[in-house]
């Protein structure tokens, strides 16, 4: 399990229900309705199980993971139903649905903290899609791709960092963009390549190495800005995520010109949504973009020789960060989609002591020109 907080839940979240959400509960109640009818036609329980995969991801979208768990089990326990009566050729395609309700089962292990549950049900996710595999199929590489990023993934959050890299590099040599030039025209084969690249300079990060995180960071750009992909509003929080965590390693390498740009450019995309109808997503985003951006007019100024002074932002930042982080309902390092962001505590941390330092400022003069002084003296002195 991991070193997170799941369990803290801020009051008066409401989170913004998905249009998909909507559409998808208005189906399985339509195909309930069938099965109440024709009990013993297997296709309405499986399209019922399908649905209900798909309505966990909805819920983990926005942030409500007991729905999201609930309706992943329940598709799992009919599947395991289903598999006792089914003929040969139906066991096939309800193992791809149970490797399917295994991962969603593993993302909200995922975002709750919890690694080693996680790691588990990935596990036999890509267990069965290994059983599926078949070379000439694309769908089929697709899926045992995901089986391979996620568990690297999760074994990397669990500490494993090597097995964690070597797995979402194994399965990012199954899509077709890792012998590629061009970004992916499909949005499948798009979000799976740049969520990989993403999770891949994480762990680099982790390792020390901010020169390859930022490659994988510009990669996962490339991917989700890809023309044939423009306009595709899902795609919006996935590239400022990208955008932003290049901003990270930007910063990171002493860049700050081109770290300020690329925090600003996912800044935009996200405010191409008003606030009110950011997803959940988009919002562990935007926190992550306000606690980076008080990083870094904090760090810029250290690096440039200077003293802290009252006009500087870095305090308004990390109180955006933190407004938004009280408004979410789970305070944990990962977002819905499993990137992770800064802590709730860390930021907290971080404000405390920038305001300790403001308050020591303004005892010295409006523009802390008294306290710049006194530092000065000091150096003198020494």
């Amino acid at each position: 399990m991991g070193s997170v907080d799941g369990q803290g839940l801020a009051d008066g979240y409401e989170g913004r229900p998905s249009v998909s959400l909507k559409y998808h509960l208005d189906s399985i109640d339509v195909f309930r309705k069938l099965q109440q009818k024709q009990p013993d036609v297997l296709l309405w329980q499986q399209s019922i199980a399908f649905l209900e995969v798909l309505i966990s991801g909805d819920y983990l979208q926005d942030a409500k993971v007991d729905p999201a768990m609930r309706h992943a089990q329940e598709a799992l326990q009919i599947l395991n139903r289903l598999d006792k009566i089914a003929d040969t050729a139906t066991k096939s395609t309800l193992a791809g649905q149970k490797a399917a309700a295994h991962s969603k089962i593993g993302d909200t292990f995922l975002f709750g903290g919890h690694w080693q549950e996680a790691a588990s049900e990935y596990r036999t996710e890509l267990a069965l899609y290994k059983e599926l595999y078949d070379v000439r199929d694309q769908g089929a590489r697709g899926n045992l791709a995901d089986g391979y990023i996620n568990l690297g993934h999760a074994e990397s959050l669990e500490g494993n960092l090597s097995a964690g890299l070597n797995s979402i590099r194994r399965g990012l040599d199954l899509l077709p963009t890792s012998t590629s030039l061009d970004p992916p025209a499909d949005l499948d084969t798009a979000v799976a390549s740049g969520n990989a690249l993403i999770y891949q300079g994480e762990i680099q990060e982790r390792l020390g190495d901010e020169n390859r995180a930022l490659h994988s960071y510009q990669r996962a750009v490339s991917m989700f800005d890809s023309p044939a992909l423009a306009n595709r509003h899902m795609l919006h929080a996935l590239t400022a995520t990208a955008d932003a965590k290049a901003a990270d390693a930007l910063a990171a390498l002493g860049y700050d010109k081109k770290a300020g740009d690329a925090y600003q450019k996912a800044l935009t995309i996200l405010k191409i949504q008003s606030d009110s109808e950011l997803t959940a997503q988009s919002q562990y985003t935007l926190l992550a973009i306000y606690a980076g951006l008080g990083d870094l007019e904090s760090s810029s100024t250290q690096r440039a020789g200077k003293a802290a002074t009252v006009g500087s932002h870095d305090c308004e930042w990390y109180e955006k960060s933190l407004g938004l982080w009280q408004k979410l309902p789970i305070r944990n390092s990962i977002s819905p989609n499993g990137f992770k962001v800064p802590e709730f505590h860390t930021v907290s941390n971080k404000l405390a002591r920038c305001q300790q330092v403001r308050g020591s400022l303004s005892s010295f003069g409006s523009d802390g020109s008294g306290y710049n002084k006194r530092l000065a003296g000091q150096g003198r002195q020494e």
